[in-house]
Parts: C-alpha cells; structure tokens; sequence
C-alpha cells in the first residue's frame, strides 16, 4: 500500500512538473516580478474617411455677352466631397453640388406651370426641392497594381492648360464626364486612356446605338527639372444621334478629333511653354469638312525678375477651320471671354506679381486679328459673331485687371475687371455695340 501510495504521489508529481513545463508556469513560487516597461501605444488606423469643401460665391457686373446689353447677378456654388478608402484596393470619390444664381426662377420640367418663376425668397409655396443640386463628381478608383488604376464613374477629364480638354469650371456648373479610364503612372511617365459616353440611346426602346462617344489617350514623360513635360495626346469625338444619308443635312452623323504635343520647360527663372493640335475628322457643317487650316498653336515665355514679378510673352493662332473639343478659353483667350480660338491670331503681356503671402495682382493685355479675312470671327461657345465680308481683321484688344488677396489658408477673395476695345472688324459687323463692353466680378473662394 505504501508503495502503490509513493507511485501515486509521483506520478502526480511528474504530472505537475508536465503541465508546468508544457505551459510555462513555474513550479516555485517566487517574488512578483517589476512591472514590465509599458508597450508603445499603437497609432490609431488612417480614417477611412475623409471630407472636403469646394465653395464660392461671385458677383457678376457684365457688358460683355451681346456687347450691347449689361446685367448683373450673383451665384453660389458647394461642393462638398467625400472619400472612402475602408476597402483595400479601392477608394470611392462622391462630389455632389448645388448652385444657384440669386433669384432665378427654378425649372420644372413639365406640369401646368411649367418654367414659370418661382419665387426663392422663403414663401410658403417655395419649398427649395427644385433648386439644382445633383452629382458633379462620383466615381470607383480601383488600383490594380503600383502602378495601373482603373477609374470608373464621373470624373473630370483636364489635361495640360486646358487648351483641348478642360474643367471650364468658370461657369456655375462646370464639366465632367461619365468614363471609364485607364491610368498608369511611375516617376517619369503617366498615361491615361479612356472612354466617355456623353450621349446613350441604346437604353431607350427607340435607340439604337445613336450614341456620341468621346474617346482619348494622352500621355505625359517627365524628363527632368529643366524639361519638365512632354506631352502626347490624341482625342476623337463620334455624334451617330442622327443618321441621316443625305450628305447636305447639316444633323447628319459627324466625327472629328484632335492629335497634338504639349512641351513645358523651365530654365532657373526663364520658363517656356508650347502646345500645337491639328484637327481630323468631318463635321456636319461645311465650312469645317476640310482637313486643313486647322490647327493650333499656343506659345508663352516668361521670366522672373525676382520674388515678386514674372512677365510673359504669349502668342496664339489658330486657322479657320480649328474645331474645339472641351477646352476651357476664360483665361488663355481673354477672361472677358468673348472669342474663341477658331480662326483668332493673337498675342499678349502678361504680368504677375506677387507683393506677399496674401496679395497677388495679374495683368493681362491681350491683342486679337482674324487669322483669315476671308472668315468671321467666333464666340467662345463657337457661335459665328457675325459676317465675314469685312475687309478689316482688327477684331479688337482686351485689358485684364485682376487682384486676390487670401485672407487666410484656403480662403480667398478676389476681384476682377476686364476690358474689351472693340476693333475695326467687330464696328462694321455689330454697329450697335458698345465701344468697350466689360466683365467685372468680386469673388469669394473657400477650399478645405
């Protein structure tokens, strides 16, 4: 019995060293040990969400539109943005906006009173539901590798200074599109491709594929400090919305692009910029089915002679038969935005200065003929600004006035006048105009 005892003791002895052993405990009791040094706190993960703010407001004083009439109006526009990252791979871009010129009438689209005003000043019968707020912006940006992502949804598509393919965010409601886009990026060179549908019918039960497509490739090599982009790009838009044979309707179905190159350089305090397109293509007008006299051409040198001051040199032509894409023309052509580039050539001086942190003054002259007599002149929507049979092309000159001041970071206040001498040219086709119609305008600007 004693020794059946002393195996029963061992055994649990042994079976206690075991367990002990087997999980790390110790079989001696001994003194608390010092409390271990604290572990470093874990950084809180990235939010995967994030907010931003675009907004203005804008005072308009305006002579410029038919260069007979003057109006005055203010806008507001908010563009909130959100972006999602929570899922790997994936960040998720929402911009909705709401703009709104002061005053004016809300559109209803069909009913009784169908685009009759309403009042927008808080009475009962105003209840704000037909103000015009809607998605600018909402897209999936998918990252398939380092270096290739694929972005899906409405999305700007602005390249270079915007001279072919640009925001034109001046207005109240800007420009985006609804595209699918290819992009690979490295340290020296990007490219994008991609496709937009800005018209589809093949939804519809009487559409069958009249749709208009706009598609491109532009790609951009960044060589150094000196030669800082060299562009390529090539852009084709196809309107099949109206199929119609007979080759003198003018809404048969129409197709035309642009190719070009974009070279930007910089040389210590000497900068120098070029950008040349050439059309293809037809369009359903006749005076723009030939392939020739149709192109454009934009140059600029500046230098700047200390911190405060650059001045430049700008010169601009484009023939008679240039077509416009989706460019943005308020600044490069005359922020009294009057012309368009077709059938314009141009130059002009421009001088920044920057006095401080928070002032900064532009002034821009600018310089304007036909590029040929025997072709009008055109309005920055492409519209004809009137005959052609003028022997001058003296179109006119315009003075630029602009001054912003930030009042704080990322809140900006800005005003503006733009003055444009009517020309030879434009006397003898608008006789009635107004000798210097003008732009003026005072801004408020907040981006968080």
């Amino acid at each position: 019995m004693g020794t059946r005892m002393r195996s029963v003791v061992g055994f649990g002895i042994g079976l206690f060293l075991f367990t002990s052993l087997a999980f790390g405990q110790e079989t001696v009791p001994s003194a608390p040990p010092s409390a271990p040094p604290s572990a470093p706190s874990a950084e809180a993960p990235p939010p995967v969400w994030k907010f931003g703010l675009n907004t203005r407001f804008r005072f308009e004083k305006a002579g410029q539109y038919d260069m007979t009439n003057r109006k005055e109006f203010s806008s507001i526009r908010l563009r909130p943005n959100f972006t999602f990252t929570g899922i790997e791979k994936l960040k998720v871009f929402i911009e909705p906006q709401y703009n709104k010129i002061f005053g004016q009438p809300a559109y209803v689209g069909s009913s009784a009173t169908a685009n009759t005003a309403t009042e927008t000043s808080g009475n009962a019968s105003y209840t704000g539901s037909l103000d015009s707020v809607y998605l600018r912006s909402g897209y999936l940006d998918l990252s398939l590798s380092e270096t290739l992502n694929l972005l899906v949804g409405r999305q700007d598509l602005s390249y270079g200074d915007f001279y072919i393919l640009g925001p034109s965010d001046w207005g109240a409601f800007g420009r985006s599109f609804d595209a699918i886009r290819l992009r690979y990026s490295d340290p020296g060179f990007w490219v994008d491709v991609f496709q937009a549908k800005v018209v589809e019918t093949q939804p519809s039960s009487t559409g069958f594929g009249d749709d208009k497509d706009f598609t491109g490739v532009y790609a951009s090599i960044l060589p150094s400090e000196q030669v800082k982009s060299i562009d390529l790009y090539a852009l084709y838009l196809s309107d099949q919305q109206n199929r119609v044979a007979a080759s003198t309707d003018n809404t048969r179905p129409w197709y035309f692009g642009a190719y070009g190159s974009r070279l930007v350089t910089a040389f210590g305090d000497l900068a120098w910029k070029a950008e040349y397109a050439k059309n293809f293509g037809n369009e359903n007008s006749s005076a723009l089915t030939q392939n020739s006299n149709n192109d454009m051409l934009d140059t600029q040198v500046s230098y700047q002679f200390n911190p405060v001051h650059r001045l430049g040199l700008n010169f601009f032509r484009a023939g008679q038969n240039w077509r416009e894409i989706y460019p943005t023309t308020f600044v490069p052509v005359g922020r009294a935005d009057i012309l368009g580039r077709r059938n314009i050539t141009g130059g002009a001086l421009r001088w920044n200065a920057q006095w401080d942190e928070r002032w900064t003054t532009d002034v821009d002259f600018l310089a304007f003929q036909r590029t040929n007599k025997d072709q009008t002149a055109f309005q920055n929507s492409g519209a004809a600004l009137g005959s052609a049979a003028v022997a001058s092309q003296d179109v006119g000159t315009e003075l630029d006035l602009v001054a912003k001041y930030m009042m704080s970071k990322g809140l900006a206040l800005t005003t503006a006048v733009n003055v444009f001498q009517v020309g030879n040219y434009l006397k003898a086709i608008r006789p009635t105009a107004t000798p210097t119609p003008f732009y003026s305008y005072f801004m408020i600007e907040a981006k968080y």
